[in-house]
């Protein structure tokens, strides 16, 4: 019950990334085997368009949700006096790539969480007309809060500022429709809820906002044909992948496709409806406990796989009494234990794990 740290790799995934692996092993990668894995990653872009409704021409590949943010704010058009805003609970990496910008006399403004939600008015009254951007995690990684990225994206659009998100949280476990939630900008890294290795992400950028960034850097896989690029003349592809630099992690991409794969085939209506299932399951279980208590109690359409418990400081929690339970969820603090709930979980390991805090209350 720790997707939010690190994802289960499945076994038909897995396999795919074996064989990839034991081929490589095995007999290294020919030319021509080299420029077939390119045509099957850029074959699964059209995948990842499936699933996020974009064109397989506003994807981009990158090392992680991370290095990819930092195409958006270090191609972005910013000015001495310029503001993005986000919450206080934001991912740091997301908050990092903005503060890394003071010294430009670039502002990041926090609008202030209340036990992770965030209210939409009190978010754009931060907005003024410096505003550049409004960057923001779809789940709140501690707490869980889903935040309403539908009403944010229209607000945005009034606004006339473009809204980034932050799905690593979400992608695989909610549905993400990136033209009817108005997002431009949206990274994941595939290692939590898509069940793949560290080493990959994915984003997209919408097509018409991809010429309003600045080409920061360049490499030979982002030309118009990287088989054939002239060293002395640069033409860069006209679609988003014009932005990247190098080689990316196969192994990670291919297994990463087979999740992909089964998401669609169960559609993502089913995997949002299980997940919910489990953690309202969750919620009607844990006024069983006696002083354990969920940290704070979110609206149905704010809830995510994501479930946080309050631990009182008289009940000392510890990854070892968890595991003497076979449950393996994030102890955040000595106050915060974090669980999250996928579609393969069900409601025998909720009962486990409340049976378990029923214990540790009680000190057994």
């Amino acid at each position: 019950m720790d997707h939010a740290t690190t994802g289960l790799i499945p076994e038909y995934s897995l396999k795919v990334m074996y064989n990839h692996l034991t081929h490589r092993f095995e007999e290294g990668i020919r030319i021509s085997e080299f420029w077939d894995l390119w045509e099957q990653a850029d074959s699964i872009r059209n995948l990842i368009g499936k699933m996020i409704n974009c064109s397989e021409k506003e994807v981009i590949y990158g090392s992680s949700s991370t290095q990819l943010f930092n195409i958006f704010s270090n191609g972005i058009s910013l000015k001495s006096g310029d503001n993005i805003v986000t919450t206080d609970s934001v991912y740091p990496a997301n908050a990092y790539v903005w503060l890394n910008k003071k010294y430009k006399g670039i502002e990041l403004r926090f609008a202030k969480t209340h036990y992770g939600k965030v209210f939409i008015d009190e978010l754009f009254s931060l907005v003024d007309r410096r505003t550049r951007a409004v960057s923001i995690c779809m789940v709140d990684n501690k707490t869980g809060y889903r935040h309403d990225i539908k009403r944010i994206g229209e607000m945005c659009r009034i606004y006339d500022i473009p809204l980034i998100v932050d799905a690593t949280q979400a992608t695989n476990a909610f549905q993400i429709d990136v033209k009817k939630m108005n997002i431009d900008f949206l990274t994941t890294s595939i290692y939590k809820w898509l069940l793949s290795p560290l080493g990959l992400g994915f984003a997209y950028i919408n097509k018409d906002f991809s010429n309003q960034l600045n080409q920061n850097s360049v490499g030979w896989v982002g030309t118009i044909n990287r088989r054939n690029n002239k060293v002395k003349q640069l033409r860069l592809s006209n679609e988003a992948r014009r932005f990247e630099t190098g080689g990316i992690n196969f192994l990670a991409l291919f297994g990463m496709a087979e999740v992909i794969n089964r998401y669609l085939k169960l559609t993502g209506e089913r995997i949002e409806e299980r997940i919910i299932l489990l953690v309202n399951y969750l919620y009607s279980r844990i006024v069983e406990l006696n002083k354990i208590r969920l940290y704070n109690y979110y609206p149905l359409q704010n809830r995510s796989g994501i479930v946080l418990l309050y631990i009182p400081r008289d009940i000392n929690i510890t990854y070892r009494k968890l595991e003497k339970y076979n449950i393996r969820a994030r102890i955040i603090t000595n106050k915060l234990l974090r669980v999250s709930l996928h579609y393969m979980n069900n409601k025998k390991d909720v009962d486990t794990l409340i049976s378990a805090l029923k214990n540790i209350e009680n000190k057994k």
